[in-house]
């Protein structure tokens, strides 16, 4: 079955994992650190969120070879407060520190109400709510923020000085997906709007800025250009707050000190932070969803504006992806198929079924 827009082929995610597993250990990522990274790709693809899913292996594979990512990372708690952690990633997959930190995040909450990691000396960690969702499925409310490399100007300015920084935060529900937001802090992403220059649809005329900070939808431009924050000033404030959360407080770099496209040969050093509250803290945990899902009844209940046939509400469009991908395969991009091809001939791994 082709991709019913004509952009790309879908696989079994299983295939996926299998082939992407043994691509990166192939590539020298160890065994553990890879299934970490396998894990977080795979379910951008899952969501339907192509541009942090396995088109990313190709940029990691190349920083494990030329020394920028630690395909090894000896992941170390540097400061233990109790309900505060600090994390030393080693330069290694931003995925591996990650996932520890929001682990521990997790279970300091348990005992103390709340608790906070953050991570140093890391690198891409892929998707937030992969981290969010974490403390979620556990009953917490998590949140995940990142820095990454300066491509955004302040509010009225026109220097790149910080990153689009993602932002997640993720509530139980009690159902089958919970109450979650993971957005970049640019009206787009700038993995989205690659992908949409690939596919050679036009750019909306404010998602991009050019180097003067104008906006602009000539396709050069645009590769060269900024993203424009999301909603103006409000983003580049949250933006702004998430840089040093991640960056500032952490110890790991910010700002300008972060390149977007570093050598492969040279870490990131990003930051990120991660938090986790603990329901029970405030009122039995039944109570709380019970709440939750009033809440959610009120959001769909209300009366549909012009143009649409239902209200969903934030994380149930990734979850009906999920679902889509799981039962008919997990679409890639055209592209991507390309750079999996690429990559499977350069390393000797074969390359997933198609359909």
């Amino acid at each position: 079955m082709t991709d019913p827009q004509g952009k790309g082929r879908r696989a079994r995610a299983e295939d996926l994992r299998d082939f992407a597993t043994h691509l990166l250990e192939r590539a020298g990522l160890g065994p553990s650190a890879t299934r970490r990274v396998v894990d977080n790709l795979l379910d951008a693809d899952l969501r339907g969120v192509s541009s942090h899913g396995l088109s990313f292996l190709d940029f990691l594979v190349g920083r494990v070879q030329k020394g920028g990512v630690n395909p090894r990372p000896d992941v170390r708690v540097v400061s233990d407060r109790g309900a505060v952690l600090l994390l030393d990633a080693d330069r290694g997959p931003g995925q591996v520190a990650s996932h520890r930190a929001m682990s521990l995040a997790c279970a300091r909450a348990r005992e103390s109400g709340v608790a906070a990691a953050g991570v140093f000396r890391s690198n891409h960690f892929g998707t937030a709510g992969y981290y969010a969702r974490m403390a979620a499925d556990q009953g917490l409310i998590g949140l995940a923020v990142s820095n990454t490399g300066a491509c955004m100007a302040p509010w009225g300015g026109s220097t790149p000085t910080y990153g689009t920084n993602p932002l997640a935060i993720a509530v139980p529900t009690g159902a089958e997906f919970p109450v979650m937001i993971d957005i970049a802090l640019s009206r787009a992403a700038w993995g989205k709007i690659m992908v949409t220059l690939l596919r050679g649809e036009p750019i909306p005329d404010d998602w991009v800025l050019d180097r003067k900070g104008v906006p602009t939808t000539d396709p050069v431009e645009v590769v060269r250009g900024m993203p424009a924050p999301m909603g103006n000033h409000k983003g580049y404030g949250l933006a702004v707050m998430v840089d040093i959360l991640s960056g500032v407080l952490t110890g790991a770099l910010f700002g300008r000190h972060i390149t977007t496209h570093p050598p492969e040969e040279e870490p990131q050093d990003t930051g990120h932070f991660f938090l986790a509250l603990s329901v029970e803290h405030f009122m039995e945990p039944e109570t709380f969803l019970g709440r939750v899902q009033d809440y959610v009844g009120q959001l769909k209940s209300s009366e549909l504006a012009p143009g649409f046939d239902e209200v969903l509400v934030p994380g149930e469009p990734d979850w009906r992806m999920v679902q889509k991908s799981l039962r008919e395969g997990v679409r890639l991009e055209a592209a991507t198929w390309k750079t999996l091809e690429r990559l499977s001939a350069e390393l000797g791994v074969p390359c997933p079924e198609r359909f």
